[in-house]
Formats: C-alpha cells, sequence, structure tokens
C-alpha cells in the first residue's frame, strides 16, 4: 500500500526501540535513512515511533496525519485496522518470524532472533523488550491506532 502523505519537515527522526544512544533519521518521501548516534543529530525533536535494527534491515513504525505507518527500510505501510494483520510465529531455538499481511497478501516477513528476558528492572515485561511483540499486540487496542496518528 502505497505512502502518499507529504510532510513540511523532513527528515523525521525516530527513537531505537533497544538502544537509547541509536537513531533513525528518515525522509518519509524518498525512503531514505540513515541510523545515526544521538551525538552526531545533536537536539532534535522525535516523531512518536520506534524503530530496530535486525542484520541489515531498519524495521519501524511512526506516527502520520492518516495513521500509524510501519516500515522496512525505504518501503512503508499504512496500518489501518481491519486491512492488516501482524503476526508472529516461533520456529526452533527462538528463532520468531514477524509477518505484515495487507488485505490478506504478506507484505514483508523478518527472521528475529528471540529477545533474552534477562537482566531488566522489575517493571519490563516481555512486550517492552520484544519490539516485534510490542507491534503485534498493540495492532488489537484502538489507542494503538489514536496514539499514532497525528492530530
Amino acid at each position: 500500500m502505497a505512502i502518499e502523505e507529504k510532510r513540511t519537515v523532513e527528515p523525521i527522526y525516530i527513537k531505537n526501540h533497544d538502544e537509547y544512544n541509536f537513531v533513525c533519521e528518515y525522509f518519509p518521501s524518498l525512503g531514505k535513512f540513515e541510523e545515526k548516534s544521538r551525538n552526531e543529530i545533536g537536539n532534535v525533536e522525535f516523531i512518536k515511533g520506534y524503530y530496530v535494527k535486525n542484520k541489515n534491515d531498519i524495521i519501524g513504525l511512526f506516527s502520520s496525519k492518516t495513521g500509524p505507518i510501519i516500515f522496512r527500510n525505504s518501503k512503508q505501510y499504512l496500518l489501518k485496522p481491519g486491512k492488516c494483520k501482524m503476526e508472529i510465529s516461533e520456529q526452533i531455538d527462538d528463532i520468531m518470524i514477524f509477518r505484515l499481511v495487507i488485505n490478506g497478501v504478506e507484505a514483508f516477513s523478518v527472521e528475529y532472533e528471540k529477545p533474552k528476558f534477562v537482566n531488566f528492572d522489575p517493571w519490563s515485561d516481555e512486550e517492552m523488550v520484544d519490539f516485534y511483540l510490542w507491534l503485534t499486540n498493540g495492532q488489537s487496542e484502538e489507542n494503538f491506532y489514536n496514539f499514532f496518528t497525528e492530530k
């Protein structure tokens, strides 16, 4: 599903879900992106959203006027309730597969290692540690779509 939204301010800056010191500088209209350290970007405003680095891919979510947009590198997909489905399946040896399905067609899938849930503070839960689980669980909550839709 192509994204037609035009932004007046580019790039946008997205926080890394797992590592505080890294940021994704993303140009939605071009699909261009670069991972940078917080020291490189200085004091910038972050958009609502998160991303993770998975091998050579950057996968993330950011807010827009049309709703939450999930991206894998330069490809972007608008998440709409009832039109998209995110699912996780477990393979062997803690290898997981995350799938994004839009209108019954797989848009992309990502294989990742299940995060080890050790040495976290007592307030963290599995969803806070696993970006893909957070996304998958969020899809069933109306406030997820409202939160990632800019007013």
